[in-house]
């Protein structure tokens, strides 16, 4: 009996590890879906897909902590609030160990959507303090720092995350 719960442990947890975020997605993931406007960083995408506004709107809701706020015949615009990174598939050593609250719009034309993240915070678990992605992410030029933190990690770290939770169709393009 303690060899089944054993073996059934080690299948668990190897599916569990499986999921995560690898060294190689980092390795693949890039940040040309951040853009800096007025000293703001925004994530912008587009998406295909071909799917009706409600097909689309029950694939969006999949995503349970994305709170839609508005919503119309091509605009949705939303919020997600204190969703924690660590014990998820996008924890990836100690980078963005707090939670994450941001905005979120997303326009819909003939099979395709733009996704706009903006206002993106960290409650920092670590230093106990709120820190914008501007922080992350900018100099004092408004430019994007050249450092480890962002440009290494926590940049695409973001980017796997956004894509996943906004991909629906799971093709993206960014032509818009």
């Amino acid at each position: 009996m303690k060899e089944i719960i054993v073996v059934v442990f080690l299948i668990f947890t190897n599916f569990l590890y499986a999921q995560k975020i690898t060294k190689s997605d980092l390795e693949n993931a890039t940040l040309e879906n951040f853009y800096v406007e007025n000293c703001n960083v925004k994530w912008i995408k587009v998406f295909n897909a071909q799917l009706s506004k409600k097909e689309f709107f029950n694939g969006l809701l999949r995503n349970q902590f994305l709170e839609v706020k508005n919503e119309s015949d091509s605009l949705l615009s939303g919020s997600f609030n204190d969703i924690a990174i660590v014990g998820t598939r996008y924890s990836y050593k100690d980078f963005l160990t707090g939670s994450l609250s941001g905005n979120f719009i997303v326009e819909i034309r003939e099979g395709r959507y733009r996704v706009t993240i903006s206002n993106v915070k960290e409650l920092s678990s670590q230093s106990k303090r709120l820190l914008t992605l501007e922080w992350y992410a900018l100099n004092n030029e408004c430019e994007f720092k050249s450092t480890y933190g962002f440009t290494k990690y926590i940049g695409k770290m973001l980017e796997i995350m956004f894509t996943d939770w906004f991909n629906i169709d799971n093709k993206a393009n960014n032509a818009w």
